[in-house]
């Protein structure tokens, strides 16, 4: 093997690695809008109207994880709140499918949820 054949071959499980690790983490939940950050984000278990908020497994001090695999398993649903600093807010049903939230809020206040 050649010293490009091996370079090549190094580049290539790089970017498979740093995939799969995109992959890992999860996709943001909440609706990008620019110059307006997500400030607030809250989840239900069913719809908003009936005001079962859920409560992170455990808590951190910027961060916490939601497990929803249960709340599917009964055939529930899960829903997320995103409030953004200017006070629009969107509503986003999750897929039955996402078993575990993970929420982050920024040094500046900002709020993420990624999901998988």
């Amino acid at each position: 093997m050649s010293s490009t054949d091996g370079v090549l071959r190094l580049l290539l499980l790089a970017v498979a690695c740093a995939s799969s690790a995109a992959r890992a983490s999860g996709a943001e939940v909440c609706p990008a809008r620019p110059a307006d950050p997500v400030q607030q984000i809250h989840l239900f278990d069913g719809p908003p109207a009936d005001l079962a908020y859920l409560a992170p497994d455990g808590t951190g001090s910027r961060s916490d994880v939601y497990t929803l695999s249960g709340i599917h398993a009964r055939g529930g649903s899960v829903t997320v709140r995103c409030i953004h600093r200017s006070g629009a807010a969107a509503e986003v049903l999750l897929k039955p499918t996402v078993a575990r939230c993970h929420f982050r809020r920024d040094a500046d206040g900002a709020s993420h949820l990624r999901c998988r």
